[in-house]
This record gives C-alpha cells, sequence and structure tokens, in this order.
C-alpha cells in the first residue's frame, strides 16, 4: 500500500525528514536548505511525500513561483539548486515505480491546480549509490555537467593530471607574492559572525565581478543573502558542518571565498561509505592581488585540505570550465524534467526541452560554442 502527500506547511513536513537515521537527498533537498528557504526567500513552498505502508518513502521539496504569466513549481532554491536529487529513504529506494512518481504528480495537481508546470532541472541520475526515481518521468540531458576530481592518497598525483610542474610553479609564485604583500592565511568559517562577514565578503566580490561582466547578480536581494548567511551560520549547521565558508585573506582582507557543502553515503548502504564536498559557489576579490590568481590558491590549497581530510570526492559543482577539466576525471551529466500539469503548460514544457536541446548542442559544438563566448562577451562590454 502507498500513498502520496502534499504538505503546505513546511513545518508539518520537516520531521519527516528526521523520521529515519540517514536519508539521501541532493545538497538543496535538505530539511535546513528547505526551511530557510520558506523562511527568508519564498514563502510558498510545498512537499510532495510518498508514503510506502505508512513509512515514508521519498520526499520532494518544491517552491511555487510565478513566471511569464505562468505558475511553476520547481526545486526549492531556484537557480541556486543544482545537482539535485529528492529525498529517499533506503529501506525503500529500490521499490520506487513509475505508478508512485505519477501517484505524486497527481497529488500535486489535486492539491494545487493553479500549478500549470513541474520543472525538475539539474538533477543527477545516481547520488551516493542510489537511483533517482525521478527519472522514470521523460527527462533530456541538461547542457552543463558536473565535473568531479577523485582524490587519490597523495597531493601529487591529482597535480599529475595535468601541468603538474607549472600548477606546483605558479602556486609558489603566488604564495610568495602574499608573504611580500604581509601576513596570509586559509581558514574555515566558524560561528555566526565570521560565518557572516565571510559571505558578505563573497556577495561584495560577486556583486563586483557580475556589474563588471554585465551579469544579473543571481544572489541579489535581502531574502536571498539572508537565506544564505543563516544557511552557513545556523546552530543547526554548526553541528552538522554540512556547509562550509573557506576563505583566503592576505593582509586581513578576504581575498577569495568558496562555499561548499559536505556529503557521505549513508552508513548502512551496501556500498562503502564514501565522503565528498560539492562547491556551490565562488568569488575572488578584483584588487591589486588579482594577479596573484586568488580564486586559484584557495581551489589548491582546498583540494590539498580535503585530501588530508581523507575525502574521496572534491566536485567543483554544475558548469563547463577549463579549471575544473584540470583538475577533474570525472564528468556527471545533469538531467531536466519538465513536467505539464495543465494544458496551458504543455506548451511552455515544450518550449523548454525546445531550448534546453538547443543549449545543449551548442554547448557541445567545439567550434561554435567559442564563438557564442566571444559574441556574448562583445554584448556585455557594448551594454
Amino acid at each position: 500500500m502507498f500513498s502520496a502527500v502534499c504538505f503546505t506547511s513546511i513545518d508539518d513536513a520537516l520531521p519527516l525528514w528526521q523520521s529515519a537515521d540517514q536519508t539521501v537527498h541532493g545538497i538543496a533537498q535538505s530539511a535546513l536548505w528547505t526551511r530557510l528557504w520558506q523562511q527568508n526567500v519564498n514563502s510558498d513552498c510545498v512537499v510532495l511525500a510518498l508514503f510506502i505502508d505508512e513509512n515514508p518513502a521519498l520526499l520532494l521539496p518544491l517552491e511555487v513561483i510565478k513566471q511569464k504569466q505562468q505558475v511553476i513549481a520547481r526545486f526549492a532554491g531556484g537557480s541556486h539548486a543544482n545537482c539535485n536529487f529528492p529525498v529517499l529513504f533506503p529501506a525503500y529506494a529500490e521499490k520506487l515505480s513509475k505508478e508512485h512518481i505519477t501517484s505524486l504528480i497527481t497529488c500535486l495537481k489535486e492539491a494545487r491546480p493553479d500549478i500549470a508546470l513541474l520543472s525538475l532541472t539539474r538533477q543527477m541520475e545516481n547520488w551516493l549509490g542510489f537511483s533517482n526515481p525521478l527519472l522514470q518521468l521523460s527527462h533530456q540531458l541538461n547542457p552543463n555537467p558536473t565535473l568531479i576530481a577523485t582524490l587519490p592518497d597523495h597531493f601529487d598525483q591529482i597535480l599529475e593530471r595535468s601541468n603538474a610542474s607549472r600548477k606546483r610553479k605558479k602556486h609558489r609564485q603566488h604564495a610568495r607574492r602574499y608573504d611580500e604583500t604581509g601576513s596570509w592565511r586559509i581558514y574555515t568559517a566558524n560561528g555566526e559572525a565570521e560565518n557572516i562577514a565571510a559571505f558578505d565578503a563573497f556577495y561584495t566580490m560577486k556583486s563586483q565581478r557580475f556589474a563588471k561582466q554585465g551579469i544579473a547578480n543571481s544572489f541579489a536581494g535581502d531574502g536571498i543573502t539572508a537565506f544564505f548567511q543563516k544557511l552557513f551560520a545556523s546552530s543547526e549547521n554548526e553541528v552538522k558542518r554540512q556547509y562550509r565558508l573557506h576563505v583566503l585573506e592576505v593582509t586581513g582582507k578576504p581575498r577569495a571565498v568558496i562555499g561548499c557543502a559536505y556529503w557521505q553515503n549513508p552508513q548502512n548502504a551496501a556500498t562503502p561509505v564514501r565522503h565528498g564536498l560539492t562547491v556551490e559557489f565562488g568569488a575572488f576579490a578584483d584588487d591589486e592581488l588579482v594577479t596573484a590568481s586568488p580564486g586559484d590558491f584557495l581551489f589548491y590549497e582546498s583540494i590539498a585540505k580535503a585530501i588530508d581530510e581523507r575525502l574521496d570526492y572534491f566536485s567543483f559543482g554544475i558548469g563547463e570550465e577549463k579549471y575544473k577539466r584540470d583538475w577533474c576525471d570525472i564528468e556527471q551529466p545533469l538531467y531536466d524534467s519538465h513536467i505539464a500539469l495543465t494544458f496551458g503548460g504543455r506548451l511552455s514544457a515544450s518550449i523548454n526541452q525546445l531550448r534546453s536541446g538547443l543549449i545543449y548542442r551548442i554547448k557541445t559544438n567545439k567550434h561554435l560554442w567559442p564563438l557564442v563566448k566571444k559574441l556574448r562577451q562583445k554584448l556585455r562590454r557594448s551594454a
């Protein structure tokens, strides 16, 4: 026996995350992320829950937005929710069928008939040894993959993947620049005040870079700022240390910041326990030390630290960049599902599918994509 429930009150759904010792979920599908997003950014959030034999088997936290005159449900977090994966309860993971997932869609339609489209983007196919049951619905490749580095026993081994001598030389040169400038350190923010200060430093750096490139700032807005400040600074996170901010500071000033999420597979899983981190965002200061590559320097040191901490994976998150390729040996595809819930939603689903397919073809064309990037940069500079 199974049943589906749509919780329109987040407070009613939150205890379900704690009803098992461990769950498997994406970084943006944690209880903390869901609660803080609803409290600070979008009050219109729902949680779809599937029960098997009256026990929770799957949770799907969503936010509801209005986009181009249509009401859309998507992963809570919007563009900040990447590498998505529903909340699975391991005991039931292998029992989830397409019929179960379809029942969740039907439940959402009945509870919220105003929603025209369910847009589930940037989904992982597998996570921590479990398959994504949502991909039993129609789906397509997302234009952007996730790039991941498996971490060996020794740092020298990962350096050898690409330009080892060049990386060592540049890192020594940049360290000397910092030494000549004054004292420097790399630290992980601890406590409320330090975490808020670190995020504020990131926000300032990122805002300046977005403005220089002519890109809309996806971190702008008091609600989003409060969300991220609380995500890293909350007392709940201080206990679990799932979300952490790493900072490169030179002469008392932050010069680079990366925000990371740490994860591991359940202890009772059939596969060995694996630990890793995913970089959610990063920024560096465009000041007198920019030629000393503070962003690259912080990544170098963070990867070395991850190896010292015996992590198994270092994920650079979503997006194609050359500096990521220089470290990584795994390309993880991501998938999108656009499910129409009303007649009007069918057109939006078709447009989203066509648009995603077009972007994928452009980005995977080694001749066309560089030209598109150059044209985009010229248009931004002239704007």
